[in-house]
């Protein structure tokens, strides 16, 4: 008995975009599969009404194999009876507004046009873009630097590689910002570059200032990012614990100690706030203590966190910069504890008052 699909699905679509699944058919009952990484995820029998069969809200399970995955770009195969069919689909949490498939050729997976790096030659970040099948594109770095002793800037550029696609998926790039200063002449101060990748571009702003505060996240797209925030830090330590009365004497017993921290952003751009909304409804957030070089795979500098309260209330008026505040604690709820470090070069540190 023949059954086909009434659904208009394009070949690639973000998962937010996903629509119910309609079928017509000619039979009383049509089993249907939706299958991902060589398995169903979904398996049922379906009775048909006036000639047609709905599957609603497939999108659900698909984000929770792919968040499962840490995939940002995977292949579903529909099965409906005889009919069969397969669609890419990338990972997107939110509806995008106003897009249109041309755009997954000129951006980046990321809601930000430019972003700001600590001069740190280990300093880092993703560029995460989709990629057609057979695709290979070109990396050129338009850098802006600063000599010794000279007062007017220079921009360079530099073919950096390529990338390449054997099949259909999403590429992360890895950017390293001692990459791109080691075509600074020596003595020389980065001041911006540019990542251009085909048709897509990311401007980075360097700067002297160290964040206090480095958070790794999936964004909406599931791609990671990091998030450097310049904010204030407030530190409550709570302990939920019983009091008995033992031998004339008051006593604790079943003691349960906690921390979590309360962060107050300094002032953002609208372009900003919207992005770190983002971070706060991330289903995986890590702090970072480090840099580390992002090639070695070495993430044993970073610890799981939950951000388990947020205001992020954005305006977009010019009178005032927005602020996000939300407050954070590690995965594994144990209290830490910062222990003072001797580098032996006190004169280097900044100033921090010991006693009030």
């Amino acid at each position: 008995m023949a059954t086909t699909l009434i659904t208009s699905l394009a070949a690639v679509r973000f998962t937010s975009d996903i629509p119910d699944l309609v079928f017509s058919t000619d039979s009383a009952r049509t089993e249907v599969a939706i299958g991902m990484y060589g398995r169903d995820i979904l398996h049922e029998d379906y009775y048909a009404y006036n000639g047609r069969v709905t599957v609603r809200d497939i999108r659900s399970v698909i984000e929770q194999e792919m968040r499962s995955n840490n995939d940002i770009y995977a292949t579903v195969s529909i099965t409906a009876g005889n009919y069969r069919t397969t669609m890419g689909v990338i990972y997107c949490s939110m509806a995008v507004v106003n897009f249109n498939q041309p755009m997954l050729g000129t951006c980046f997976l990321t809601t930000l046009q430019a972003k700001q790096l600590p001069r740190d030659p280990l300093a880092s970040d993703y560029l995460c873009f989709y990629a057609s099948k057979d695709m290979t594109e070109e990396v050129w770095f338009h850098i802006t630097y600063i000599g010794k002793d000279e007062e007017l800037p220079t921009t360079i550029s530099v073919q950096a590689g390529t990338v390449h696609a054997q099949n259909e998926c999403v590429l992360v790039y890895s950017l390293k910002c001692y990459t791109l200063m080691q075509h600074c002449p020596e003595g020389s101060k980065i001041l911006l570059a540019t990542v251009e990748i085909g048709g897509k571009s990311m401007t980075y702003y360097f700067t002297d200032e160290t964040p206090n505060l480095m958070l790794w996240f999936r964004n909406a797209f599931n791609c990671p990012e990091i998030a450097l925030l310049t904010c204030m830090t407030t530190e409550v330590a709570k302990a939920d614990r019983s009091v008995a009365l033992v031998g004339g004497t008051s006593r604790f017993y079943d003691q349960k100690d906690s921390k979590s921290y309360e962060v107050e952003t300094a002032p953002l751009a609208l372009e900003q706030a919207r992005w770190l909304e983002q971070l706060v409804l991330s289903h995986d957030v890590a702090k970072m203590d480090s840099f580390v070089d992002i090639e070695d795979d070495d993430f044993g500098n970073m610890q799981s966190v939950i951000i388990t309260d947020s205001t992020c209330e954005i305006q977009d008026g010019d009178e005032e910069l927005n602020r996000i505040k939300f407050t954070w604690q590690y995965a594994r709820n144990t209290p830490h504890l910062a222990m003072p470090q001797d580098n032996g070069r006190v004169f280097n540190d900044n100033f921090t008052q010991s006693f009030g």
